[in-house]
């Protein structure tokens, strides 16, 4: 990978002297950001291009060539990387269009360079990108023209040539410092996962953006970047249901693609976001240190500033505790007219003394019960040239010595908030609610590398049984009661459960059981058994018993033609307690989910489920608890008493290890499940899966 971005030479092939040729462009850039390697132009028609000969093919350079970039017709490409591995070069850069996007056409010229590549143990980015870029040594092999950028230790991944260039752009805008950039395109040979893997242990990078709008190896990207020390920014896009058709079970029909991939990337640590101006703020905050706790310091030159700082707080859960008594008798000291009342905000709107404000920010910073602190500097005046720029400098050597940050607010005339970004290398935000969400994001992504300490918990289970009684489910609607005796084998939690095939064997069943009792219809068309009216409740009387198995036979033969009746569940009325729902799925791309929400028949109207990649940890299942609706239910209101966390925890942490390891089981249902007071336990009621085929 080291080659893309630190080849010596560079062979720009597709270069002609024709003025709207696009290979002239990546030559021009080349030279544009100071390129210090040899750079060599191929074209078929010959000629020379600011100096450079070009060669008609690749194979006529005589000297090595560690990269070569191809921007000819699609038709050519494959040949083309013939040519360079005949020539040695083992490293491509293929910016032409034309391949799987264009459907049948383009698929078969992508499994020819495929084809071509495989054959010279050739890897390339591509193609229908823009290349690669290195800011530090000018190795800049894209065709547009790209800007000249500050170095810096942010690194660029993007799946789209021109969201990339805007990055570029606002990035510059905004004196963000950039390492390396990639343009992936297609993604057929080298993809995100490549690149996270290699820049993860990159000297010169120290945080990564991601723009994808779709994933090529999902489940092990969150694996790569849950190993990250380096913050990971990914910009998310094209996001869609999974599927717009009736799921055979709750747990697809409650998912989609964006919300498995928030879920999984927020547990990997990754910061999602869903915008380019959310992507560059993160990088900005991201290169300070981390906001290790929630509590605010607010300081402001301006009250108005202050109180909407204060809202944005509120909102995001940050306290504002009160600062030490001598940093307010230090502003005290200072203030003029006195009028304002000093308190955390603290506003200094009566203050105008640049050496007082680095005082007072270095005291507030160094306090032990304040975590982090917003400056909103607001100034319309060109008195204070030279005196701002040593206070910028000041507020970076004090986050360097307290290890905390500050995310600062400049406000002032346009050209002169322009002039001290280009000024500064610390990161200036525009408003004060971009300066809390900000730290918000630090907030969130320092707590999510808590997680990664956290152990998936080893539990005892029967597998070989588990497989043996999944396998005789392949190929029918869904498993049936043999649902239950998987749940068993993984030592998670159901309620008594017996199978009759006749109302006289249900009624026998039912008398040893004990009353009242519950009949359900066992049938494989029976996928949703509400649905064919095959529930019956509260049966007190063996005679009950019997006249509900025939309404359940009749329920069935009025909703399903042909259903097949094979007999009914028998199961005790359990204890009244809350319902929850336990799923789990194997999204497309990220394999295994575990999904927590309420329970019973209205699961889907009490808001998204609780997603997590499976298998999870116990800490991570409370804290899938933690983010329910209406969460303080669990911990007793009113008539219902505080409920047992650690027996659903623990049933959701085997439900979890139950998806992740039998790979045969393509989904399951546990809904209900209900849960008892502290110490009572947690209880399976019904239970669906479905084998695959």
């Amino acid at each position: 990978m080291d080659t893309f971005f630190h080849a010596a030479s560079v062979a720009v092939i597709g270069v002609s002297p024709r003025p709207q040729n696009l290979g002239r462009r990546i030559v021009m850039n080349l030279q544009r950001q100071n390129y210090n390697g040899v750079i060599y132009a191929v074209g078929p028609r010959g000629g020379t291009f600011l100096g450079h000969y070009i060669y008609k093919s690749v194979e006529e350079i005589e000297r090595p060539v560690e990269l070569a970039v191809i921007l000819t017709p699609a038709p050519t490409v494959p040949e083309t990387v013939r040519s360079c591995g005949r020539a040695g070069i083992k490293r491509i850069v293929i910016e032409s269009g034309g391949f799987a996007e264009l459907g049948p056409e383009g698929d078969a010229l992508t499994r020819a360079l495929d084809d071509a590549a495989r054959e010279f143990g050739i890897r390339f980015v591509g193609p229908n990108g823009i290349g690669t870029f290195n800011v530090a040594n000018g190795l800049c092999v894209g065709f547009p023209i790209f800007p000249l950028s500050r170095f810096g230790g942010t690194s660029i991944v993007t799946q789209s040539g021109g969201v990339g260039l805007t990055y570029l752009v606002e990035f510059e805008s905004e004196s963000v410092g950039v390492s390396k950039f990639t343009s992936v395109g297609n993604k057929l040979n080298i993809d995100e996962v490549d690149l996270l893997e290699y820049l993860r242990d990159d000297p010169a990078t120290e945080r990564m953006v991601f723009y994808l709008e779709s994933f090529s190896r999902a489940r092990e990207f969150c694996r790569l970047a849950a190993t990250s020390d380096k913050p990971i920014i990914v910009h998310k896009s094209n996001t869609s249901a999974l599927s717009q058709s009736i799921a055979a079970s709750h747990t697809t029909a409650m998912l989609s693609d964006d919300r498995v991939a928030d879920a999984a990337l927020r547990q990997a640590g990754v910061i999602r976001t869903a915008t380019i101006r959310g992507a560059l703020d993160a990088a900005k905050i991201c290169s300070l240190p981390p906001m290790k706790g929630p509590r605010m310091g607010i300081v402001s030159r301006s009250g108005g500033h202050a109180v909407i700082a204060t809202d944005t707080c509120a909102a995001r859960g940050f306290p504002l505790p009160e600062f030490d008594p001598r940093v307010l008798e230090l502003a005290q000291r200072h203030v003029r007219a006195g009028v304002i009342k000093l308190q955390n905000p603290l506003d200094l709107g009566d203050l105008f003394e640049i050496d007082t404000y680095k005082e007072i920010l270095a005291d507030i910073l160094s306090q032990p019960q304040i975590d982090g602190v917003v400056f909103l500097l607001v100034y319309h005046s060109l008195e204070s040239e030279g005196r701002v720029e040593s206070l910028i400098d000041h507020v970076d050597g004090i986050v360097k010595k307290h290890r905390k940050p500050i995310a600062l607010v400049l406000q002032s005339w346009p050209e002169e908030v322009v002039r001290m970004k280009k000024y500064s290398h610390f990161p200036i935000f525009a408003t004060a609610e971009e300066a809390v969400e900000a730290l918000y994001v630090s907030r969130k992504r320092y707590r999510g590398l808590q997680r990664r300490t956290e152990s998936i918990p080893k539990i005892r289970v029967n597998r070989k049984e588990t497989a043996a009684i999944l396998t005789q489910g392949a190929g029918k609607p869904h498993l049936g009661r043999a649902a239950f005796d998987v749940l068993e084998r993984y030592g998670i939690p159901v309620v008594e459960t017996r199978f009759a095939q006749t109302a006289t064997e249900a009624a026998a069943h039912a008398k040893e059981i004990g009353f009242p009792v519950v009949l359900k219809t066992e049938s494989p068309q029976a996928v949703h058994k509400t649905d064919v009216d095959g529930v019956a409740l509260g049966l007190t009387r063996a005679a009950d018993v019997k006249q509900a198995f025939a309404d359940l036979k009749d329920g069935l033969a009025r909703h399903v033609r042909r259903g097949a009746f094979e007999g009914a569940i028998v199961q005790p009325m359990a204890p009244r307690g809350l319902e929850l729902f336990v799923g789990g799925t194997r999204d497309r791309d990220f394999g295994p989910v575990i999904v927590l929400g309420w329970g019973g028949t209205v699961a889907e109207a009490l808001g998204p489920p609780i997603i997590r990649l499976a298998p999870i940890s116990k800490k991570e299942a409370l804290r899938m608890i933690d983010e329910l609706p209406a969460r303080r239910l669990l911990d007793g209101i009113r008539k219902y008493p505080a409920m047992d966390l650690s027996a659903i925890a623990d049933l959701i942490v085997r439900a979890s290890l139950l998806i992740a390891e039998q790979g045969a089981l393509a989904e399951m249902d546990l809904n209900p499940v209900r849960l008892y007071a502290k110490g009572k336990g947690a209880l399976v009621l019904d239970a669906r899966m479905i084998v695959r085929s």
